[in-house]
């Protein structure tokens, strides 16, 4: 199974979660889509970064300039974009500046820690 096929496999397999839930909005659902389940998986997100930066040597091609640097938003990109340039399968951590209560919806995912 190529790289992609298996990402798609792992969204399925673990960010779509059927039950009651009370999202932040206070509204219920029977869904909620939780692709954190996914990029805080060393499997995941192994697979991920290496799809990334097949996108970014593919774009570095096309536009004949180099790539130097990656971001995004905060805790939803932090664990991507710092395995972009690791080859481990090691965990990926979090850290906030004030520890959340976990909830139903949100509960503590890989090593979650206030500083």
């Amino acid at each position: 199974m190529d790289a992609r096929s298996r990402l798609k496999a792992l969204i399925t397999e673990k960010c779509l979660l059927k039950g009651e839930f009370v999202l932040a909005s206070g509204q219920r659902s029977k869904v909620f889509f939780d692709c954190k389940r996914v990029t805080l998986d060393p499997e995941g997100l192994h697979l991920i970064a290496g799809l990334l930066l097949e996108m970014i040597d593919d774009l570095a091609r096309r536009d004949g300039r180099p790539i130097d640097a990656i971001g995004g938003p905060t805790i939803g990109a932090d664990p991507v974009v710092g395995h972009v340039d690791r080859p481990t399968l090691a965990p990926s951590r979090q850290r906030r500046t004030q520890p959340r209560p976990p909830s139903p919806v949100n509960p503590p995912r890989g090593r979650c820690a206030a500083f």
